[in-house]
């Protein structure tokens, strides 16, 4: 995350989004698909590393539509509007992982959440396509 500012400003945001949900997505699944105690450390630092700048980008790609939308001025509503969901899966995530992990099981409920990090890649470039042509 440290390095997040200078990785958005090498990298459009649609490539950001991509890699990082991409490297999420295999952490969770080299972590819950992979036994040992050194695939599960691996895959939680690709985890960590794809998912460090996913909101960043995010806010990033929002405060661009929301300044182009309304001629510039402050991109404060649309930087709250993807901010608001995000803050609510924060809250709601882990015990939505929980109660799939009752259901199934806990390395289930994770290959679960890293295949639903694909449809961050797979979704990219909608968050962001507005963006590219301002």
């Amino acid at each position: 995350r440290l390095a997040g500012d200078a990785i958005l400003r090498r990298f459009a945001a649609v490539v950001v989004l991509r890699g990082g949900g991409l490297l999420a997505a295999g952490g969770f699944l080299l972590m819950t698909g992979v036994p040992g105690v050194p695939a599960a450390l691996i895959g939680c630092v690709l985890i960590g590393l794809g998912d460090a700048n996913i909101v960043p980008a995010l806010f990033s790609a929002a405060a661009k539509v929301g300044a182009a939308k309304v001629g510039g001025a402050d991109p404060g509503h649309a930087i709250a509007a993807v901010a608001t969901p995000g803050y609510v899966g924060l809250l709601l995530g882990p015990a939505l992982i929980g109660l799939a992990a009752r259901a199934t099981s806990l390395p289930m409920a994770l290959a679960g959440t890293g295949l639903l990090l694909l449809a961050v890649t797979a979704t990219a470039h909608i968050a962001t396509r507005e963006t590219s042509h301002a």
